[in-house]
């Protein structure tokens, strides 16, 4: 046996588990985010290379050491260490990923994965060296591949199939799987002949060298510059962050999780304080910003949510007045499926409910994560791949002005926020693991008696305010590459939300079945140099439905005011509606086991700045005195209101409900398989 056989062999114990695991956290990560790949692989290709540079230097060592004396004890070393140490880095790759519906992604912390990995892996290497004085020579190559094979692969393959790893089935698989990796890997270890340890066991670390050469070269780094563009039309771009309240953002400024960039945009333009949607659900929400009408007249309802081809949206108008168009949708609703591609040239869409998987480096040492903001994205909800891809879309060498959609889902449901945007939770009495913890069932709320815990909903809204800032993470960085570009001060940049979220004022704890100021006010910011009023805060009433008169005419198409701001912005009243959630009542029923009934109902509200009326199909109505009932607590509806709220009634019916009566609900179209996936992820449908 030549001497140096065992430092080879020392070696290849320490590189080969790190060069064959981190390709295959590479393959999966890359699996796992179909629509972010190319991002996704370059910064798992940096991770298997930080990987790899960490693990060198002891390799180099145990090659020098094992050169020198006693090659049959080293050799049984290696042995027991190959296993061992591929043992570690699978759980280590396992853990930070949680167990689906069992464990959530980074709700074990940091040493308690250390501790369990490194346990396992320390069992797994005695257990085989234990058996290597009676299974023959050891095969680092082959039994860590195996290892690697039988640990990692089907977890792999048990998240994609969305089969629970610890359920029956999933134990069986996964059970199966190992048991078959550690029987064939003793039978090649019995009969495998003894011969020289050659130079290709370089081949696993020199390919995992290429893959990271080529992750770096094919892969994409987020926030791309922006090129300068040549005065004319102004560019305009429409941010809607996805279920955000009003209260939320901009955040107050002594919020330990602040919103900067909102911030700041509000203070260089002018803010509505007093913004409401249409509806607190995202399909007629959205159908009313792109069309400036409400539900009833665009008829994009539950009863089928899509929006008609019949009507004209925004992106049509811009396209047919030469601005080249668009949209880049995390939400799987706003989709060209459910008709929201009307007017754009591209569409671009994000699986804000298929995150990759996190690969344990920056999980277990989230200090990465604040030197490269790619790692953000294995904790992302497809926003920063969308504006990573809107601002190459923006730097597209076309002479047109652009009009650009951009839907970020950060604050949706399920909360889980990246770990830079919590914080220090500890310092407020939690660790980032309660933290993960915390329930957030969208319906339990509905049952009766329940009643979440004022801690519970401390924790709610700590990852509610999370989520918010990572929103505002983004909407900083497409501003930022705009400022650097000298494209801002050509710019108009609205920035709203189609909903907000109940968050325990009112059950449920997410946006469905009412119509309070929670749901339905939101925040509205608009900056536009020279074109719109900076350091405003514009307290009239305004509707989503009057975003397009606010930015055709500051784009320079139709008439504008002296201000800058359209008569559709003066209101005296914003109307409100809620068609019957039939998938809603259906998981009422079904998640548990109550009669819907209740919440059976359509409804249609009106509000102005001291009062709501909300008329229930069901005879439930409600009112509010919004002066001395800010909170929506008191319903005035159960006394006589046949005096206080007559003329909201009246101007209700005259503005809202005869329309509704004109405009009947169209037939539901089925979803596609995907759509529906998507959708179920998010509790949308069963």
């Amino acid at each position: 046996m030549s001497t140096s056989r065992p430092g080879r062999a020392c070696a290849a114990a320490l590189l080969l588990p790190v060069a064959i695991l981190g390709m295959a956290e590479w393959a999966a990560v890359v699996a796992a985010s179909p629509g972010e790949r190319p991002y996704a692989a370059r910064v798992a290709g940096l991770g298997l290379g930080l990987q790899l540079a960490a693990v060198a230097p002891v390799a180099l060592l145990a090659w020098a050491l094992g050169r020198r004396r006693q090659p049959e004890l080293m050799a049984r070393c290696c042995g027991a260490l190959a296993p061992g140490l591929a043992v570690t880095l699978g759980l280590l790759f396992i853990l930070p990923n949680g167990l689906p519906r069992l464990v959530p992604p980074g709700s074990l912390g940091a040493a308690t994965v250390a501790s369990v990995a490194l346990a396992v892996g320390a069992g797994a290497g005695l257990l085989r060296w234990r058996f290597i004085g009676h299974a023959g020579r050891p095969a680092p190559v082959l039994e860590t591949l195996l290892v690697a094979m039988g640990l990692v692969l089907p977890y792999v393959g048990l998240r994609l199939a969305r089969i629970p790893t610890m359920s029956p089935r999933g134990l069986a698989l996964w059970g199966a799987a190992l048991s078959l990796a550690l029987l064939v890997g003793l039978a090649a270890a019995r009969h495998r002949r003894a011969g020289p340890v050659g130079w290709w066991l370089a081949v696993p670390p020199l390919a995992a060298a290429a893959l990271i050469a080529a992750s770096v070269a094919w892969g994409r780094a987020p926030y791309p510059p922006l090129p300068p563009r040549a005065a004319g039309a102004p560019d305009v771009i429409l941010v809607v962050l996805d279920t955000v309240r009003a209260d939320f953002a901009p955040a107050d400024a002594t919020s330990p999780r602040p919103t900067p960039a909102l911030r700041r945009l509000a203070a260089e333009g002018t803010r509505f304080t007093h913004a409401f949607s249409t509806t607190c659900w995202t399909v007629p929400a959205h159908a009313s910003l792109f069309t400036g009408l409400i539900p009833s007249e665009h008829g994009a309802t539950w009863a089928s949510p899509s929006l008609p081809d019949t009507t004209v949206t925004l992106a049509e108008r811009f396209s047919a007045r030469g601005w080249r168009t668009g949209a880049f949708s995390a939400n799987p609703w706003i989709t060209p499926e459910f008709g929201f591609h009307q007017g754009f040239e591209r569409f671009a869409t994000g699986r804000s409910d298929r995150r990759p998987l996190t690969p344990w480096l920056p999980a277990l040492f989230p200090i990465l994560t604040r030197r490269e903001d790619g790692f953000l994205m294995f904790e992302d909800k497809a926003g920063l791949t969308l504006v990573s891809e809107a601002l190459r879309w923006l730097a597209a060498d076309d002479p047109r002005p652009a009009f650009l959609f951009v839907n970020l889902m950060e604050a949706h449901l399920p909360y889980l926020p990246p770990r830079r945007f919590l914080g220090d939770p500890w310092r407020e009495g939690w660790s980032q693991a309660e933290l993960r913890a915390v329930n957030q069932h969208r319906l339990e709320d509905l049952l009766p008696g329940a009643r979440r815990t004022p801690r519970e909903m401390e924790g709610l809204r700590l990852l509610y305010e999370a989520e918010v800032s990572f929103a505002d993470h983004l909407v900083g960085h497409l501003a930022l590459e705009l400022e650097r570009s000298g494209r801002l001060q050509n710019t108009i940049l609205l920035v709203t939300s189609d909903h907000g979220e109940n968050l325990g004022d009112h059950p449920p704890l997410d946006h469905q079945l009412g119509l309070y100021d929670t749901l339905v006010r939101v925040p509205l910011i608009i900056h536009g140099p020279g074109r719109v009023p900076a350091g405003v805060e514009d307290d009239r009433l305004i509707s989503l439905t009057d975003v397009p008169d606010l930015l055709l005419p500051l784009a320079g198409i139709g008439a504008r005011e002296a201000n800058g701001l359209p008569d559709g912005a003066r209101r005296e009243a914003v109307f409100l509606e809620y068609d019957r959630p039939l998938p809603i009542l259906e998981q009422i029923r079904d998640q548990l086991g109550l009669d819907p009934t209740p919440w059976d109902r359509s409804l249609a509200g009106i509000r102005t700045r001291q009062a709501k009326w909300i008329e229930a199909s069901d005879g439930r109505h409600q009112a509010f005195d919004l002066e001395a009932d800010p909170g929506e607590r008191t319903n005035l509806a159960l006394d006589d209101p046949a005096e206080r709220f007559a003329s909201l009634r009246a101007r209700l019916e005259e503005g809202l409900l005869q329309r509704r009566r004109a405009h009947p609900s169209q037939r539901t179209t089925p979803l596609s398989p995907e759509a529906e996936e998507r959708l179920r992820s998010l509790g949308y449908v069963k």
